[in-house]
């Protein structure tokens, strides 16, 4: 669906869940309109809360990230996998502590779906070589995890914990050669039109972008967009 079709369908939808919610609720105002910035930034709060929910499994979808292929489909063109080798040093919460610069790109890390680590140390006897999985960890649990020596880092498991936005820590008593993560990236929002010349921006955009989802999804979007859009607006004229 293009933006211009994002932005016609848009205006049908909402003045017809206006026309059917007239009959049922209160003080509803008899047309709404919005601007096309208005609707580009309902457009694309409406795809960040549709990804969110189907990440978490929440919401109106009720199924996990790997549920189906449905909706491993709607997601396709966000999932990323970027292996790391280069390991720094530094002051961390353990001895055993190996920091990574996560690669600073367009396409945000926005959530992790898998990461693991590969051991390439002979004090590891058999797990040499073996691909680990990492387990993030917040830094107030760090400490009763190390306490638990099931829990802890050790053959089968690194523990990471978030430095900042893009740097992370790892910790395993193990030298790491790799670091692989596989992670949905946060789409470009919906900009219906340029607004360069208006000094409008969303997420710091603002030259005329189009979804870049699936289109199986982009009616979801949409009406998605219409019940924020409605929402705020029934609210305001009840007020």
């Amino acid at each position: 669906m293009t933006c211009n079709e994002f932005s016609n369908t848009f205006d049908v939808l909402l003045n017809s869940y206006r026309t059917l919610n007239k009959l049922t609720e209160g003080n509803i105002p008899n047309t709404i309109n919005l601007n096309e910035y208005e609707k580009s930034v309902f457009l694309t709060a409406a795809q960040e809360d549709l990804i969110m929910s189907v990440y978490d499994g929440k919401g109106i979808y009720l199924s996990s990230f790997e549920g189906t292929e449905k909706f491993r489909k709607y997601l396709n063109e966000l999932i990323k996998t970027i292996e790391i080798t280069a390991f720094e040093s530094g002051t961390g919460v353990s001895p055993n502590s190996k920091f990574v610069t996560l690669p600073e790109a367009e396409d945000k890390i926005w959530f992790i779906t898998y990461e693991a680590a590969t051991i390439n140390d002979a004090s590891a006897g058999s797990s040499n070589n073996k691909t680990i999985l990492v387990k993030p960890v917040t830094q107030d649990d760090y400490y009763y995890i190390q306490q638990n020596p099931f829990k802890q880092a050790n053959k089968n498991r690194v523990l990471r914990l978030d430095v900042n936005e893009n740097r992370v820590e790892l910790v395993s008593p193990y030298t790491l050669s790799k670091y692989i993560v596989r992670y949905v990236s946060k789409p470009s929002p919906i900009i219906l039109i340029d607004f360069t010349n208006d000094g409008l921006t969303i997420s710091g955009l603002s030259e005329k972008t189009e979804c870049v989802l699936n289109p199986a999804i982009h009616m979801a979007i949409l009406d998605r967009a219409v019940q924020m859009a409605y929402q705020s607006r029934a609210t305001k004229s009840n007020e």
